[in-house]
């Protein structure tokens, strides 16, 4: 077992592996699967340099465990694009819906005197609160 320190500069070190020698590959998928085909010398040249920079994942035979970190990493990769390409998308379906017009739809509570003080605004789009800049540190547990 490694400490999640260590895992972590290894993941760092990986992401250097695949920046220097897969990611300017005109690549049509991000997989290891794919690069091992289609782009073996660069593979191959990614595996050594992580197993130089982290001689811990070149310690078994057959390049199994730089294989592995690579592939983790190229997956996680993968993932946070998807999630980032449909976080684009929700923002340009609501930054295209805002200037929809949906008529002057209103409820109609059957009293058609508009005088009574009481209109409501049903327009108004509701908008997320505003993040907070700092997390706190230290939360006190109160008793209640």
């Amino acid at each position: 077992m490694i400490s999640h320190a260590s895992w972590d500069v290894i993941k760092r070190s990986a992401k250097s592996a695949i920046g220097t020698y897969l990611c300017k590959l005109d690549a049509d998928e991000v997989t290891k699967r794919y690069f091992c085909t289609h782009h073996t010398k660069e593979w191959n040249n990614a595996i050594a340099f992580l197993e130089k920079a982290r001689p811990l994942v070149g310690l078994c035979a057959g390049h199994w465990k730089a294989e592995h970190v690579l592939g983790i990493v190229l997956t996680a990769e993968r993932s946070s694009m998807k999630r980032a390409g449909k976080r684009a998308q929700k923002k340009a379906q609501l930054a295209s819906s805002e200037g929809e017009d949906f008529g002057n739809d209103m409820l109609d509570d059957g009293d058609d005197d508009d005088n009574d003080g009481d209109n409501m605004d049903l327009n108004v789009k509701k908008r997320p609160a505003p993040r907070p800049k700092e997390v706190p540190t230290k939360v006190k547990k109160i008793k209640a």
